[in-house]
């Protein structure tokens, strides 16, 4: 199996549905990638900071689930915390995002540091895009897989940084929102914009596009992927997309078919947003998310 070491963020979430609202949920999108990575098994660690206020136990439920802490490293302050509103329809506004202090906590509480021992591959879940950078050229350097994603803030304030990020990962794993904020020349074709990352050298681009599904562009063998989803009633939508790129990349670089892993990932997806927080990948199985698997869609077909 594969040693996936997962870098990024651990957070208190404050999240606001139509039905409830909760503060202090442990989150981050390093927390959901990693629960979600784990559910396909193999060696998973998790590379972050923690403050005093993060409370260990979570850390404690994710050994006890295979995921490795030991590079989770303790800093002084508060962990940062986001503000997460959805409407009936689950459209998000991270209300967080216009405040200074979430800016100011992003900053200090990005990892910076390296992983303690040897892996196989990198994942870089949303964070600065100047650190995420010289995490990929650390890694490409050693001969590591590298993946990141992005978010909607960081496409917004430094698509420079990202476009340059885009080009030295094996995959880029963003939504469609934030790849049109990187890319705001292409005026939302997504064609256009796979043929940009193509030509950086990209592998795999992995676009999320919420309800719509997902689209894969398989840079290597030429081909595209047009990914469905799983329908099911929607509880909260807060790491959908996390858990999907660790489902993902946890079935494929141990083996599976790309088709398989783009089903099982959306399976996962489906699952997370079932219940609050990340509790639904928590208590689910891989064998339950490959069974759900079966009943999604997935059109390939040939690409340039």
């Amino acid at each position: 199996m594969k040693r996936i070491v997962i870098a990024g963020h651990l957070s208190l979430d404050h999240i606001k549905t139509c039905t409830q609202e909760k503060s202090d949920v442990p989150g981050g999108a390093a927390l959901y990638t990693s629960v979600a990575a784990s559910l396909y098994g193999g060696d998973i660690r998790l590379l972050s900071t923690r403050c005093a206020d993060f409370d260990r136990s979570v850390l404690r439920a994710l050994e006890g689930r295979g995921i490795g802490s030991g590079d989770v490293i303790d800093i002084l302050g508060e962990q940062r915390r986001s503000f997460m509103e959805y409407s009936r329809s689950f459209s998000r506004v991270t209300h967080s995002h216009a405040r200074k202090i979430w800016l100011d906590c992003t900053i200090a509480q990005t990892p910076r540091h390296l992983p303690s021992e040897t892996a196989d591959a990198l994942y870089l879940a949303p964070m600065l895009p100047s650190v995420q950078l010289q995490y990929a050229r650390w890694a490409k350097e050693r001969g590591l897989f590298v993946c990141a994603d992005t978010s909607e803030f960081f496409a917004e304030h430094d698509a420079s940084s990202l476009k340059e990020l885009a080009g030295a990962c094996d995959v880029f794993m963003p939504s469609d929102v934030e790849l049109n904020a990187m890319y705001p020349e292409f005026e939302g074709d997504l064609e256009k914009t796979a043929r940009q990352l193509f030509a950086q050298g990209n592998r795999m681009l992995v676009v999320k596009q919420a309800a719509q599904g997902c689209s894969i562009f398989d840079f290597s063998q030429h081909k595209r992927y047009a990914v469905g989803i799983r329908s099911t009633e929607v509880v909260d939508a807060t790491g959908a997309g996390d858990s999907y790129n660790g489902a993902f990349l946890s079935a494929w670089l141990n083996g599976e078919s790309l088709s398989l892993s783009a089903r099982y990932a959306a399976a996962v997806a489906s699952l997370c947003i079932e219940q609050f927080s990340y509790s639904g990948v928590q208590n689910a199985s891989r064998e339950q998310a490959m069974a759900l698997a079966e009943a999604v869609p997935v059109q390939e077909e040939e690409w340039l």
